[in-house]
């Protein structure tokens, strides 16, 4: 029918924006519980409810069918718009970085996620992070870390902690990077040739600006850039994150996973085929997934 409200869209997050539309159409307010769920439970403190997300204020003002494909719009918007922007930042041409942003809004992975809205919600803040992160060690000036650190807070208020997990451990890998193989510019490597009287004709400039310098001197500068996103991401978010923290001490989820149900869900060496043949399991891949539980569907 042209709309996303399918699978967990149906049964989970059309029901809260229907509960959150009807709560603040008629008495406006919004509920910190929700009593029709099983015997009643914490509503504000689920992060999945994403309450305090800002976009998702058009679930107060607009019917759940409505507000749910208005944002899979906006923010297939805001994943693009923010993909062309890291691109461009990473000296991509307008092409490229057009190509770029259009694959990233229209991969596997968040087309079939805009059933589940949190997914792709969180989603899209990945470039924005990433592009906050890089300007700031570009620009050597940690106030993009603003940026980085507030599109970090969106992607966790916006519902899926896996995601904000997913992000947080590439601003991590970029941050070992930086610090194990800094590329330095044409005017740093000079002078530090200079300064260390080991400067040759032999030596041109270019070899000297792609030169690697395990552990140089911005290292502290590269583990201070994702230090700071994250902490402006938490103390952004801390209405939802801390309510979260104390309600997850509760749920099914508290204390993890043990290693016997991580490796019920992952994958077999099998299952790699479906990298060049994403139907080679067949149609409905779950049915063919060796009686292993997990999300094959991701393919």
């Amino acid at each position: 029918k042209g709309n996303v409200v399918h699978g967990n869209n149906l049964d989970v997050y059309y029901p809260q924006w229907a509960y959150q539309y009807l709560m603040f159409q008629t008495e406006g307010t919004i509920s910190l519980w929700a009593p029709y769920r099983y015997a009643g439970s914490p509503y504000q403190a689920d992060v999945q409810s994403a309450l305090f997300y800002p976009p998702n204020i058009l679930s107060f003002f607009f019917p759940p069918t409505a507000a749910l494909n208005w944002s899979v719009m906006l923010h297939a918007i805001i994943g693009g718009m923010g993909m062309y922007l890291y691109l461009r930042a990473l000296k991509c041409s307008q092409g490229a970085s057009l190509f770029g942003a259009t694959v990233f809004t229209y991969c596997g992975f968040m087309v079939v996620n805009v059933i589940i809205i949190i997914v792709f919600q969180s989603a899209v803040w990945l470039p924005w992070v990433m592009l906050g992160s890089h300007l700031a060690w570009e620009r050597k000036d940690l106030r993009w870390t603003i940026l980085g650190g507030v599109a970090y807070a969106l992607c966790f208020l916006a519902g899926h902690t896996q995601v904000y997990y997913y992000v947080g451990l590439l601003l991590g890998l970029e941050a070992v990077w930086r610090a194990l193989f800094e590329r330095t510019t044409l005017s740093e490597a000079s002078a530090a040739a200079d300064a260390e009287s080991k400067w040759s004709e032999s030596r041109s400039l270019k070899e000297a600006r792609f030169s690697i310098r395990p552990f140089g001197p911005h290292s502290k500068r590269a583990v201070l850039i994702p230090l700071l996103i994250t902490t402006l991401s938490i103390a952004l978010s801390a209405i939802q994150f801390l309510p979260t923290a104390e309600l997850s001490r509760f749920t099914t989820r508290e204390g993890g996973m043990t290693i016997e149900e991580t490796q019920g869900g992952a994958w077999t060496w099998w299952h790699l085929q479906t990298v060049v043949n994403p139907m080679a399991l067949g149609a409905d891949m779950r049915e063919a997934n060796l009686g292993k539980p997990h999300e094959t569907t991701y393919a």
